[in-house]
């Protein structure tokens, strides 16, 4: 499955506006590398893909602000896009 296409940190990161990314598509995954700490503190893929977290995956904060009415991702396709389409 291709990378996300989509820019997380047009929502993300607004607490450490000092720490800007290094390059413009620089992936999560080269800041995210610690082992997930509850609640918050994910490895990059444990945020949306590990099924066995019981709290604190970005999922689980995308549908509490969806539930406000905001448009948060939380399906596959929404951030995964097929390269033929």
């Amino acid at each position: 499955m291709a990378r996300a296409g989509n820019k997380c940190e047009t929502c993300h990161h607004a607490s450490k506006p000092e720490k800007p990314a290094a390059a413009p598509q620089q992936a999560c995954s080269e800041c995210h590398t610690k082992a997930a700490v509850p609640p918050m503190k994910t490895k990059y893929q444990a945020a949306f893909h590990n099924p066995a977290a019981q709290s604190g995956t970005c999922i689980d904060c995308h549908k509490a602000e969806n539930a406000k009415g905001k448009k948060a991702p939380v399906k596959c396709t929404e951030c995964h896009k097929k390269d033929n389409t």
